[in-house]
This record gives C-alpha cells, structure tokens and sequence, in this order.
C-alpha cells in the first residue's frame, strides 16, 4: 500500500513540472547527459542543469546534481 501512495507523489509531482522540464528530465532519465541533453533540446548545458535543479526541487530531491 504505501508503494501506491508513493507512485501518486510521483504522478502529482510530475503534474507540477513544465512541459520542457518534463521533456529535459525524460531525456536525462533515458540515459543522456546534460551536454547531449541541451544539443538534443536546443537549449544550453547550463539551462539544462538549471531545469534539473528546479525538476530536483519539485521533487524534494536533495544532494542531486
């Protein structure tokens, strides 16, 4: 039971995340680096990194980076 009450933190908190930090984070969890990351999004590896810190915060995700 508390597994299911955790997978519906995770899904409300996925809920709270922009549509570009959804993408940045699906890219990063599917195994690329930041620097790929931002040349796949067009965007710069500092962005990148600055996205994750904000989708880590969402997700009370300390010590992460």
């Amino acid at each position: 039971m508390a597994a299911g009450v955790e997978v519906m933190g995770i899904a409300d908190s996925m809920r709270k995340l922009t549509f570009k930090q959804n993408a940045v984070m699906a890219m990063v969890l599917s195994g690329h680096t930041y620097k790929q990351t931002a040349q796949l999004a067009g965007l710069s590896e500092s962005t990148v990194k600055l996205m994750m810190r904000g989708v880590f915060q969402k997700f009370s995700v300390k010590g992460a980076t």
